[in-house]
């Protein structure tokens, strides 16, 4: 599960991350399943889309709004949602597990931010700040 929070300046780099995942694709032993919010503001490819889109992705496929999944279990796909709503990550970890059972699961956080790390805290690596 990515939930790739991309409606920044880093939309470019969602769209690069989401074709190298496609560049594997899911498998009949791991399902790639993403979230994928972007801006109509730092990249104009495949339709300069800006609303919430969630995918499966297969081999070769491209971020295009068509390939989308078209129901999120509502009745209704694409729509604008807030990446930073607690609510709208479980919603998305919900409908992934529901949709693509597994043994194990990963989750990928994807986005402008430094994540949970603060920004003073050392490495085990060294002594360098993160952020």
């Amino acid at each position: 599960m990515v939930y790739m929070g991309a409606d920044n300046n880093l939309e470019w780099a969602g769209i690069e991350d989401f074709l190298e995942m496609a560049s594997v694709g899911s498998t009949a032993d791991v399902n790639i399943v993403v979230q994928f919010d972007r801006t109509p503001c730092f990249d104009t490819r495949y339709k300069n889309w800006s609303l919430a889109n969630r995918f499966h992705i297969g081999a070769g496929m491209e971020p295009y709004p068509k390939c989308a999944v078209a129901d999120w279990g509502d009745g209704r796909g694409a729509r604008e949602v807030n990446m930073g709503d607690p609510r709208n990550l479980t919603d998305f970890v919900k409908w992934a597990a529901e949709n693509f059972p597994a043994e194990r699961y990963a989750l990928v956080l994807w986005n402008h931010g430094g994540g949970w790390r603060v920004r003073s805290e050392r490495t085990a690596a060294g002594s360098r700040s993160i952020g």
